[in-house]
Formats: structure tokens, sequence, C-alpha cells
């Protein structure tokens, strides 16, 4: 069970961490964009 308890909290800042990461990627992106546009 501590195994279980310990894996849930890094699992959920793991999927966290990757929407932040995508939510920074596609801002550069647009704003990469807007900039060359």
């Amino acid at each position: 069970m501590a195994y279980i308890q310990t894996l849930t909290p890094l699992y959920i800042v793991k999927r966290y961490i990757e929407r932040v990461i995508c939510s920074i990627l596609w801002y550069l992106n647009q704003t990469l964009t807007a900039g060359l546009g």
C-alpha cells in the first residue's frame, strides 16, 4: 500500500509538469508565429 501512496503523487506531478510544458510550448509557438507573421 505504501508503494501506491508514494506512486500516486509522483504520477500527478508528472501529468502536471507535462501540461505545463505543453502550455509553454503552445505559448511560444503562438508568439513566434505572431512575431514572424
